[in-house]
């Protein structure tokens, strides 16, 4: 019986402990990623309203980088876009072609095709996650670069806004691009 009753001691010890050092919480921690939207704006009873754009990504890269993001061709009204965790930047080459996605139509209609850069500053900032996981990053003020060419004339979006300045674990737009 003694035996019994430390066994059942150490058993009600340990037990929190090693539940509370699980690193199970940590595996849905990933690193905050920017998201872009891809809008088009329409008139409807005097108020201007949006709808989702269905784009072709053909492939998204870090400028100067030799792998893809992605880089098959996907139709998409948004992107999830990792940031440079090592760098108040970020630049992206972005190959796509827009379509034509007409209400009643079956099967959208390819419009035009482009590579463009987006570059995107921000400032980084850690936070304590727990002990099993450690830290995390946030990415706060958000802003578009406007570099020479800034878009150029061919650049088929009508604009392009920060709409969320924070880049956090809530995955809501931060980007909206507007055909």
């Amino acid at each position: 019986m003694p035996f019994l009753r430390r066994s059942s001691f150490l058993v009600a010890l340990l037990a929190p402990i090693l539940y509370a050092c699980t690193e199970s919480e940590c595996t849905d921690l990933d690193a905050p990623q920017l998201v872009v939207q891809f809008k088009t704006r329409y008139r409807a009873t005097r108020q201007q309203r949006e709808r989702d754009t269905l784009i072709e990504i053909r492939s998204v890269s870090g400028a100067g980088q030799p792998d893809s993001i992605y880089s098959t061709s996907q139709k998409t009204n948004n992107l999830v876009l990792p940031l440079n965790q090592g760098a108040e930047e970020t630049t992206f080459m972005i190959e796509w072609k827009r379509y034509n996605r007409a209400v009643g139509t079956a099967n959208p209609v390819p419009i035009d095709s482009t590579t463009e850069k987006l570059t995107v500053r921000y400032t980084r900032k850690a936070f304590f996650v727990s002990d099993a996981c450690g830290f995390n990053l946030r990415y706060n003020d958000l802003e578009l670069i406007k570099e020479q060419p800034t878009f150029p004339s061919n650049f088929p979006s009508d604009s392009i806004q920060v709409i969320k300045n924070v880049v956090d674990e809530s995955n809501e737009p931060n980007i909206k691009i507007y055909f």
